[in-house]
């Protein structure tokens, strides 16, 4: 009965590693600025800042229709498990329909008696009705975990895009002020060291953000778990009907 959640949370790693790597044409272009730079220098410094603002503002897009296309192929996941399960679940109802049926059968050429006619057909009937409440119960069980799994999973996805959303807005902030700077002639080493900071301070500010939100491997463990119990309570109260209705079935016979 199990899901595998634990391939779902893997692919939050990945929008992670991706969306980090925004940091590296604004910091490596900071790079390339000694302190010292010349006058003549402090203006390419300058004019690239406001070239690569574009370029930030791209990969940032980017990154925002790669986590798009991760979100939807996490949630395809999940739907693809849920319809191989409901699909296995089925077939081995049937399969139990079908054999209950002919064991049935046989009984019914065995019976000699109106009574014992009678028995089977209450046998079937009590059969049939524990098979519905075990169906009930086990759909519930199961449309419960789905829904659940799927709400933190949703949860936790939308948290990841707030945080990128602050990251974005703090990176163009950066970006604009280190604009703002070099109009107004600040001294590029300052503008160069602002920057700089300013970008290490949102991309400590957006890890940390995600690392504070909840896991999902212990939320996930404990519907799992709850799902599996209600799964095997079905399965013993279905278990102890079916062994009632057998025993009243050869009561039945016995006295024939």
């Amino acid at each position: 009965m199990k899901e595998r959640p634990m391939r779902t949370i893997k692919n939050f790693s990945l929008i992670l590693a991706t969306l980090g790597f925004i940091l590296t044409p604004a910091l490596g272009l900071a790079r390339e600025d000694k302190p010292t730079a010349p006058a003549s220098d402090a203006k390419n410094f300058c004019t690239r800042i406001a070239n690569v603002t574009g370029e930030v503002n791209s990969k940032l897009v980017k990154v925002d229709q790669d986590r798009g296309s991760k979100r939807t192929e996490v949630f395809n996941q999940l739907k693809e498990r849920k319809e191989s399960r409901v699909k296995q679940v089925q077939e081995k109802r049937d399969q139990a329909k079908a054999d209950l049926d002919e064991r049935l059968s046989d009984l019914e050429s065995d019976a000699l008696t109106e009574a014992q006619l009678s028995a089977l057909a209450a046998f079937r009937a009590a059969v049939a009705a524990a098979q519905e409440v075990r169906k009930a119960a086990v759909d519930k069980a199961m449309a419960d975990f789905r829904t659940s799994q799927e709400s933190l999973v949703t949860k936790r996805q939308d948290a990841i895009k707030a945080n990128a959303t602050t990251f974005k807005a703090d990176v163009a902030a950066a970006m604009a002020k280190a604009k703002t700077d070099c109009a107004a002639s600040v001294d590029p080493a300052t503008v160069r060291r602002t920057l700089m900071s300013a970008q290490q301070a949102a991309k400590d500010k957006f890890q940390q953000a995600n690392k504070d939100l909840d896991k999902l491997g212990g939320q996930i463990k404990n519907l799992t778990q709850t799902r599996n119990q209600a799964v095997r309570d079905a399965n013993q109260a279905f278990k102890a009907a079916l062994e009632t209705a057998r025993q009243n079935l050869k009561a039945a016979f016995a006295q024939s």
